[in-house]
């Protein structure tokens, strides 16, 4: 059992969490105010990054569930499953009421998604190239534009200014 990856609420006095029992990983949030803990997803699918839109009311969520998006995605059966890729990660819009949408549906592994401090934009990690780079999408992935071209990967970013993007990877071996 474990929390990680949690994500201040923008508006309220809420935390988004990635909470982790036994076999999977999915959405939490907890509201400090009321001390209510809500989970969003409940399945077997692995939810393993969020970040908050501007507005409080979504996240981006990186998750391995591909097109298992609509209720009960949370109660897939063992034969539903079988022959799934959890090897994937696309990006979703997650509201938190618990609907979700699928942003990217590609062969490649997308993370780090985030959202511009304006809310115009979503910043987030591709292996597209064969190494994870960062791109840049406008229009909700419907077209995406790399950023970056740094041989040894990029490993996390988030937005830092409107123009101004902070991100971690690795030089010189490490």
């Amino acid at each position: 059992k474990a929390i990680y990856k949690p994500q201040w609420n923008p508006l309220n006095n809420s935390i988004a969490f990635i909470g982790h029992n036994n076999f999977s990983s999915d959405v939490f949030i907890y509201d400090l105010d009321t001390d209510i803990l809500q989970q969003i997803t409940n399945d077997v699918y692995s939810d393993i990054q969020i970040s908050w839109a501007s507005n409080g009311e979504e996240l981006l969520l990186v998750s391995d569930r591909s097109n298992n998006i609509s209720p009960p995605y949370w109660h897939a059966d063992i034969i539903s499953i079988t022959g799934h890729d959890f090897d994937n990660y696309d990006i979703y819009k997650l509201n938190i009421n618990g609907s979700l949408d699928r942003l990217t549906t590609t062969p490649f592994n997308e993370s780090y998604p985030c959202f511009s401090p304006d809310g115009n934009k979503i910043a987030y990690i591709s292996d597209e190239s064969g190494i994870n780079n960062i791109y840049i999408t406008e229009d909700e992935f419907k077209t995406s534009n790399s950023i970056t071209n740094i041989l040894t990967g990029i490993t996390q970013i988030d937005w830092y200014t409107k123009d101004e993007i902070l991100f971690t990877g690795f030089y010189n071996s490490g």
